[in-house]
């Protein structure tokens, strides 16, 4: 699949408000990279890449 992320390694980070935390990386130069790997329908979380192109899913914390 040409949109597959390929890397041997990504992150999970979980937060308690997922749209400010997805304003609070825009705003310093980190934006969404969903393209990488389709979610799951319905899933509330994000792709981001480290500047080392390193993924990670940014999802809310749940109890």
């Amino acid at each position: 699949m040409d949109n597959y992320a390929h890397s041997d390694i990504w992150l999970e980070l979980t937060t308690d408000d997922l749209d400010d935390a997805v304003r609070h990386l825009a705003a310093h130069g980190v934006g969404t990279n969903d393209e990488l790997e389709e979610l799951p329908p319905g899933s509330r979380a994000h792709w981001v890449c480290a500047p080392t192109g390193v993924p990670h899913i940014l999802h809310p914390h749940t109890s």
